[in-house]
């Protein structure tokens, strides 16, 4: 069984990267209306589960290596601090 995926950590997860609903949204490739559903319970398609963990996966290995948040991305304006998040996501990942 396929273990469904606590929102409420994914949230204290985005809080403590520091962006926004659209910007986590954007990491996981889907519309910032689709996550806001995926908080408030709605469960997620098979089709983007997968992507969704693998994409936490990412994150957590950016931040165990201390990758990312760092004080120069959190001074960075939201749109620029987006660009480099989804860079780095795009890289292969962080072990």
């Amino acid at each position: 069984m396929t273990k469904t995926i606590d929102f409420a950590k994914v949230e204290a997860l985005r809080g403590h990267m520091g962006i926004t609903m659209g910007e986590m949204a954007k990491a996981f490739g889907v519309s910032r209306l689709t996550y806001m559903k995926w908080v408030k319970g709605t469960p997620l398609r098979s089709a983007n589960a997968q992507r969704v963990r693998d994409t936490l996966r990412k994150i957590m290995g950016l931040i165990r290596a201390q990758q990312w948040p760092t004080p120069d991305v959190v001074a960075l304006p939201t749109d620029i601090r987006s660009q480099r998040l989804l860079a780095l996501l795009a890289t292969d990942p962080v072990e």
